[in-house]
């Protein structure tokens, strides 16, 4: 996922117990990029449907999909070409 110029990729395990109230949502997934490329320009992924929202928890960002928070963590900070 690439957000707010920043690459992340997965932080781990899914988590239940969040409360998506406390967090604050910053977009949602605006394009789906091919599996295959890397995502290299704001709110686009590889793995998420368009209009998943996306949520800031700490360092983190956290996309949620209706049952499981899912954390990213930072990879790179500069777009992968």
């Amino acid at each position: 996922i690439y957000v707010n110029d920043c690459l992340y990729g997965s932080g781990g395990r899914g988590m239940k117990d969040l409360d998506v109230e406390s967090l604050t949502q910053i977009g949602v997934i605006e394009r789906n990029v091919k599996f295959y490329n890397m995502p290299n320009e704001n709110f686009h992924a590889n793995h998420w449907e368009v209009g998943t929202p996306i949520y800031q928890w700490g360092d983190q960002i956290i996309i949620y999909d209706g049952e499981t928070f899912w954390p990213y963590e930072t990879e790179a900070t500069e777009p992968q070409k």
